[in-house]
């Protein structure tokens, strides 16, 4: 149901945006630059935890390749936000250990200033308890790539830009805006660890995972004035618990 009040002012929706800037204000200082934000990590392992490169447990497989797609806000406006993901691992035996090899690429643009970053990571990942018939597993894994960003200025109207004359942004009108590059390409790197507990005869097998991505804490300025990307920590938890021989229940939590 729709209701419409004919004396609500637009002075008291002014009131209520001074309202909302002063409850945010304070969260300026605590509050970091996103990461990628994709809705099914299960289907982007690599880019989870690397410590799941090639890692399969008691299930068998000589390789994977994982695709993800996302596009946001296409409904309002005319350049979505759209991310791009695509990975590939396998399991491989060496010295008598078991090893992961694999990678994946990440590309994410974002609006009409063609804001973009790409992210290509090199994973690997080593089995530390070695016995996937066993009832624990544990792995460990290290990632280590380029981060590429980079935008394109003269797609962006600035304040100062704004004609009355016009009654509109007038991009012929200096942006007054100094930017010593578009484009900044930088190492990058993450560690991880993971263990589940496997034991076949049991229907209950949990699960626990924690990364860190960026451990190198890359600068993304494209300034003179360093911006180092912020440390994110990944916590993932659960377990799978089997109904019947061909169905199982997969329960998730995740914290960054």
């Amino acid at each position: 149901m729709l209701h419409y009040y004919d004396n609500f002012k637009p002075r008291n929706m002014r009131n209520i945006y001074k309202y909302v800037c002063l409850i945010f204000l304070p969260m300026a200082n605590i509050a970091s630059a996103q990461d990628y934000h994709l809705s099914h990590y299960d289907v982007a392992a690599l880019y989870m935890n690397p410590a799941m490169t090639g890692m399969y447990g008691y299930k068998e497989g000589d390789y994977k390749i994982y695709s993800v797609y996302r596009s946001q806000w296409k409904a309002i406006s005319s350049k979505p936000f759209t991310s791009t993901y695509l990975a590939y691992d396998r399991p491989f035996k060496k010295w008598n250990k078991t090893f992961g090899l694999g990678g994946y690429l990440i590309n994410s643009k974002a609006g009409a200033g063609q804001f973009g970053t790409l992210n290509c990571m090199f994973s690997a990942a080593y089995d530390i308890t070695n016995n996937a018939e066993g009832k624990h597993y544990l792995t460990t894994g290290l990632q280590m790539g380029i981060l590429n960003k980079q935008f394109n200025p003269f797609t962006i109207t600035y304040d100062v830009q704004y004609s009355p004359s016009i009654g509109g942004f007038d991009p012929n009108i200096p942006n007054q805006e100094n930017f010593s590059r578009a484009s900044i390409l930088r190492f990058d790197a993450n560690i991880g660890i993971f263990y589940k507990y496997i034991e076949k005869e049991q229907k209950v097998h949990p699960l626990f995972g924690f990364s860190i991505q960026h451990v190198t804490k890359p600068n993304e300025s494209f300034s003179s004035i360093k911006s180092r990307s912020p440390m994110r920590f990944n916590i993932q938890t659960g377990f799978d618990m089997k109904i019947e021989p061909k169905i199982n229940v997969c329960a998730r939590f995740l914290y960054m």
